[in-house]
């Protein structure tokens, strides 16, 4: 279709065919892009419905017009990479993006409904936060995997927030990325890290228990057997366990038992068959029962909080889980 305006100055031609001129952002942070409409409506229902006759953008098309098409509140920057992708432009799209322009590209294919466009891109720029550990770093990682649409670092986010932190979360999202993810999901992250200090408090309680369980257990030896343990417990910050436990992450609450002191008692001298014999064992079974509890933490699932558990139910999710194990996660959003 021939066009009857010249293009602009300082223009963009990502398609120097192209039939629309988007004007991105406002005042001096503006950008101008001559973009084709076939390509954006490939990928996208909504820009697809923009540019159909009924629309004053698709009029404008029609009429061989090249009016520009305004975009005030989409982020210039964000909008001209998620272009060069649309258009596979390949070698004018960034490899390492920031945080920050992650959870621009969120937003915008949100309300593009274009996530599909740019999952190759998506995972190669999450690549380079994969490691990443801090608490504002996850809650926006959680965010950006949800509106990207990526399911197997999502479910990894989701369980660094329950293991790697203790105390609130959702303090570092924006306002764009509250009004996109699922109603009080950091709330959902925190009830089931409650579920697992209760976990590890039943372990930490329980490993101790063949000294006050047995038949030897009025002796000496036994008692101060089992006042170490607590003593120990204390010198790492883990006693009383209802009141220290929440102040650490899961990660270092098995941390702190691996630094425990050993259970010794050299004053002590008793037969081979007495209970305080065992106190050997009592550190290696409780870390293995920590981690055990550690390596079966499992974090939440893409699918499930998108569709409320539907898909659990019909066994569709991306990342195959039991249904049992999500029910009442899916459920709670």
């Amino acid at each position: 279709m021939a066009l009857s305006a010249s293009y602009p100055p300082g223009m963009t031609r990502i398609d120097p065919k192209g039939d629309v001129v988007f004007e991105v952002g406002t005042n001096d942070l503006r950008a101008q892009l001559l973009v084709s409409s076939k390509v954006l409506g490939l990928a996208s229902p909504v820009f697809m419905a923009m540019f159909k006759r009924g629309f004053q953008e698709g009029e404008n098309l029609f009429s061989g017009s090249l009016h520009p098409v305004h975009l005030p509140d989409d982020d210039p920057e964000t909008v001209t990479i998620l272009c060069n992708i649309l258009h596979l432009r390949h070698r004018q799209i960034p490899r390492v993006v920031t945080l920050e322009t992650l959870t621009k590209m969120a937003v915008i294919c949100d309300k593009y409904d274009c996530k599909d466009a740019v999952t190759s891109w998506s995972i190669i720029w999450l690549q380079s936060w994969a490691d990443c550990t801090g608490i504002d770093e996850l809650e926006r990682l959680l965010f950006i995997t949800y509106g990207l649409d990526i399911p197997d670092m999502f479910t990894r986010i989701s369980r660094s927030l329950v293991t790697l932190h203790a105390g609130s979360l959702g303090h570092s999202p924006t306002s764009a990325a509250i009004d996109i993810l699922p109603e009080d999901i950091f709330g959902d992250i925190e009830h089931h890290r409650e579920s697992i200090y209760s976990d590890l408090q039943r372990a930490i309680e329980n490993g101790i228990s063949p000294m006050v369980k047995g038949h030897d257990t009025d002796r000496q030896c036994v008692r101060s057997i089992v006042g170490l343990y607590f003593q120990n417990l204390l010198k790492v910050g883990l006693w009383p366990l209802s009141d220290s436990l929440r102040k650490y992450s899961v990660s270092d609450i098995i941390t702190k038992i691996s630094d425990l002191e050993e259970l010794e008692d050299d004053s002590t001298r008793c037969s081979p068959d007495c209970l305080c014999m065992r106190r050997e064992y009592i550190k290696p079974r409780l870390q293995e029962a920590l981690e055990d509890i550690f390596r079966d933490i499992e974090g939440f699932c893409l699918d499930c909080a998108k569709t409320e558990g539907f898909s659990s139910e019909e066994q569709s999710c991306r990342i195959p889980h039991p249904v049992e194990n999500w029910r009442v996660l899916a459920q709670r959003f």
